[in-house]
């Protein structure tokens, strides 16, 4: 059963990353992309004791990772070809116009080969540091390949994994980057992302073993005091986000609250509205970046001058509107491209 006030939680969190790529930081936005990692291991372990556990070979880290790369890709690819598409035009543009912006045709022709680091998400991955095409994507990159990993330890030895291994790693990596570590740094041979994404998967898979305890079956049942936490949860990561590392203590209490079918958030939360509303969160993640480079190149070529705070809030407007159209389109694209463009290319034999 889907959760939509996780959805809901997603949207709000992926607002708050875009107005902090426009230099607004509005509480909650620091610890924004740490929260879309928590759930991802939740829902990792989740997938994995609902099919592995009883015959890890038969649903293992490749058919899992497939899996999810199967739904997130679409939008995924489609825009950052969007986002290629226009850079270059952009530079052509330029270059042609000879304005002041342009760079050389050298530099246009490289952001193609600068694109495939991304068509395969390893952007930003240690040796391919530098942004990428589309700089947001990193967190996708890095859960898909972490996931792997993971969900590889856990078809190992899922009980070592999620009650000895994770937890040992999580307090590793909480330890290390207490010490002031930059988010997206490089240290010797790793990136800094893929450790916060460990860490962050790690507390997911862990919040997951205790959601499904006994235990925790009996506080939740209903009980008006778990529901006063698990809200006192959810306004305090607003507010106290920024004080040291509250914030991984709070994500335990929103994780455990908001996944229980039974709290009041749930009860009150419901309904079609919310349907796909952690799709469109997905969705503006991905697309506002073209958006704004847009908006900006649009507004500076008109000589339209506005407010920032005022700039920032149209932008993420219009983030939604075109990022509800893309959902659109990918839905009416996706039937013609697996029932006619993928049969035409294995009877070519090129798939």
């Amino acid at each position: 059963m889907r959760i939509y006030s996780i959805d809901l939680l997603k949207f709000i969190f992926a607002f708050l990353v875009v107005f902090a790529h426009m230099d607004i930081n509005y509480p909650g936005a620091s610890v924004a992309v740490d929260f879309f990692f928590v759930f991802s291991g939740f829902f990792l372990a989740k997938k994995f004791y609902s099919r592995s556990v009883e015959n890890p070979a038969e649903y293992n880290q490749f058919r899992y990772t497939a899996d999810h790369i199967k739904r997130l890709y679409p939008q995924y690819v489609f825009s950052l070809v969007v986002m290629l598409c226009y850079m270059c035009g952009r530079d052509i543009v330029r270059i042609v116009t000879g304005s002041q912006l342009a760079g050389n045709v050298g530099e246009t022709v490289f952001r193609v080969f600068e694109v495939i680091p991304d068509m395969f998400m390893i952007q930003d991955m240690g040796y391919f540091v530098g942004g990428g095409i589309n700089p947001a994507a990193w967190y996708v990159s890095a859960m898909v390949i972490v996931g792997y990993f993971i969900y590889a330890l856990l078809c190992y030895d899922h009980k070592k994994a999620s009650e000895f291994i994770l937890p040992i790693l999580f307090i590793l990596t909480c330890a290390y980057m207490k010490f002031g570590r930059e988010n997206f740094a490089v240290y010797e041979w790793f990136y800094i992302p893929l450790v916060r994404c460990v860490q962050y998967m790690s507390e997911g898979i862990i919040l997951y073993r205790v959601f499904t305890s006994k235990a925790f079956a009996a506080v939740r049942n209903g009980s008006v005091f778990f529901n006063l936490v698990g809200i006192m949860g959810i306004v305090s990561i607003f507010a106290m986000e920024r004080y040291k590392n509250i914030h991984i203590v709070l994500f335990a209490f929103i994780v455990l609250y908001t996944s229980c079918s039974e709290s009041w958030i749930n009860k009150v939360i419901k309904g079609r509205i919310f349907r796909r509303i952690g799709d469109v969160s997905y969705a503006v993640y991905l697309n506002h970046a073209v958006v704004i480079m847009a908006m900006e190149d649009i507004f500076r070529f008109a000589g339209i001058t506005m407010e920032h705070t005022q700039f920032a809030w149209l932008a993420a407007g219009v983030s939604l509107v075109y990022s509800v159209f893309t959902m659109l389109l990918l839905d009416r694209l996706s039937p013609w491209f697996s029932k006619k463009f993928i049969p035409s290319l294995r009877a070519k034999k090129i798939v």
